[in-house]
């Protein structure tokens, strides 16, 4: 909690120019996440836009986005990363992260038999807190040299959707059921709630009380578990690894009855959505008949949303 407040903010400043064949890209474990854009460097007005995975978007100021998942965004960052480390600076910073990271393990080793009464452990915590403190503004100095939203990357994007599909997203965006958690099950150290994301900082929301709407908000770090002061655990994983335990948990479930219902009519409403679509290829707004068409699919996105987002609801962790 004391290295949260004087760690350096990796969080983007003015985001840099962009194109629909090059955008920034936007890392998620989600299928569709709320982006926000600085279209002005020079005040604190912000824009958010509604991104879908794999479906570029554009702000109204001009700027492209690209929400791809986890393990894409990783790999790009991989990417720039093997361009740059072997530049003097960042060759320095990779020298001194390794130290520090022998260093902190040394002290972790020792730690494990201590307790906070035991002589010399204040002065451990303090060591401890100086070279994490060190070690995470390194990273963020590394973290700020992989920064991807740039479109310097030669992304290539390619728009297969239709204008039926492309409208109907834009509709449906209004009227999907929201899958964010409601109370936040017990947890512990060892079990703790699982938080999905791109980035090695997150900020997690806990609701200390399902009884009022009062929120507290934790930094957490990849792989280090952090206890709110109300007692709920959470543990900060990567993408891939969120939805893998998603995966699990849903195998475990899904023939369950209403799993299984689920499943089926998903199952039914997609084949009837491919239908549709395949009928729809050729036709503009203006072809007779397109009206009505876009009706029907319309309906069949919602309610396949929503059996989509209720099947996403049982598959929560926490």
């Amino acid at each position: 909690m004391e290295i949260s407040e004087i760690e350096p903010d990796t969080g983007r400043g003015e985001i840099k120019s962009s194109t629909k064949e090059n955008p920034n890209l936007v890392g998620s474990s989600r299928v569709r996440a709320i982006q926000r854009c600085h279209c002005s460097p020079h005040d604190h007005h912000l824009k958010c836009l509604i991104l879908y995975r794999n479906l570029p978007a554009r702000c109204s100021c001009g700027h492209w986005f690209l929400l791809v998942d986890g393990q894409r965004y990783e790999e790009e960052r991989e990417k720039k990363w093997n361009k740059i480390k072997d530049e003097p600076e960042n060759a320095e910073l990779l020298k001194r992260f390794n130290i520090l990271e022998k260093e902190l393990n040394i002290l972790l080793a020792d730690e494990k038999s201590m307790t906070p009464k035991t002589p010399g452990a204040a002065e451990m915590m303090d060591n401890m807190a100086l070279k994490w403190k060190e070690m995470k503004e390194v990273l963020a100095k590394g973290f700020t040299k992989l920064d991807i939203d740039s479109g310097d990357l030669n992304v290539p994007v390619e728009s297969k959707l239709s204008w039926l599909q492309k409208d109907l997203i834009m509709e449906i965006s209004e009227i999907e059921p929201d899958t964010g958690r409601g109370e936040i099950k017990s947890s512990t150290k060892e079990n703790p709630n699982l938080v999905g994301s791109s980035r090695v900082r997150a900020i997690q929301r806990c609701h200390c009380s399902p009884h009022d709407h009062h929120l507290k908000c934790l930094i957490l770090y990849r792989n280090l578990p952090a206890r709110c002061s109300c007692g709920h655990w959470f543990l900060l994983v990567d993408g891939q690894r969120y939805e893998e335990e998603r995966e699990k948990k849903w195998n475990k479930i899904k023939d369950e009855p209403e799993n299984a219902e689920l499943l089926k009519r998903f199952d039914i409403l997609e084949k009837e959505l491919n239908i549709l679509l395949a009928d729809g290829k050729s036709m503009t707004p203006k072809t007779p008949g397109a009206a009505e068409m876009m009706d029907n699919m319309a309906l069949k996105w919602k309610e396949m949303k929503e059996v989509y987002a209720n099947i996403r609801k049982n598959m929560l962790l926490d």
